[in-house]
């Protein structure tokens, strides 16, 4: 997107302050968006603070990701519901019952819609006999790699993991296999996002992918 605005004449700024994922995100915009300065924000990862503000706000606003109920805001991003849904039906055909999804605070209204969809799954097939699980990840790498150690020593321990972020599964499949488990035998991973680097991971995660081009053209 930057790439093809630039070559049509427009000027980006990155505008990356870690106040913005607080709850008075709205006084740090006040601050750094002051009103007339851009023709138009891309919202990316934004939270429901900074999306409230920018409805409220003089500057047109896309958000690159899911707008939350309610906010009147133009929006491009794939369907997280649908992409919840087709997970856990593909994890409850391969037999998994005990299914974790990992994700990080604060939570984007992208991460409920994938919640959504797969706790829907399993409460309109109870025939499965699938669980599903929310656990919050907290702090870096270190800290990451002990919450995963924490939940596959559970008495219940989970035979799946759902991974939201991309850099989160690749943290959850090196531990493992650094600490000799097998991948998917002993636990399976599923990432909701993709990186090229994880084509060349070996084994390599199993994950979904977006049309990166399609959402250029859509933004």
């Amino acid at each position: 997107i930057r790439h093809r605005l630039e070559v049509e004449g427009y000027q980006w700024n990155d505008l990356i302050d870690s106040r913005l994922r607080a709850k008075n995100a709205g006084t740090t915009l006040d601050r750094i968006v002051p009103i007339g300065a851009y023709d138009c924000l891309l919202l990316v990862g934004s939270t429901e603070t900074m999306q409230r503000w920018a409805a409220r706000s003089q500057t047109p606003a896309l958000v690159l990701g899911s707008s939350f109920p309610g906010i009147a805001l133009p929006s491009v991003d794939t369907d997280y519901r649908a992409l919840g849904w087709h997970a856990a039906g593909r994890m409850a055909a391969a037999g998994h019952t005990r299914v974790t999804a990992l994700f990080r605070n604060p939570m984007r209204q992208g991460d409920k819609a994938t919640i959504e969809g797969l706790q829907d799954y399993w409460n309109q097939h109870p025939d499965t006999a699938g669980a599903i699980r929310l656990t919050a990840l907290a702090g870096g790498v270190e800290e990451t790699c002990t919450q995963l150690e924490r939940l596959v020593r559970r008495a219940q321990k989970p035979d799946a993991l759902v991974l939201f972020q991309p850099t989160d599964a690749v943290i959850a499949l090196t531990h493992f296999l650094r600490t000799g488990r097998r991948i998917p035998d002993d636990i399976a991973l599923l990432s909701r996002e993709s990186v090229p680097l994880m084509a060349a991971m070996v084994p390599e995660l199993t994950r979904y992918g977006s049309n990166e081009a399609r959402l250029v053209r859509q933004s």
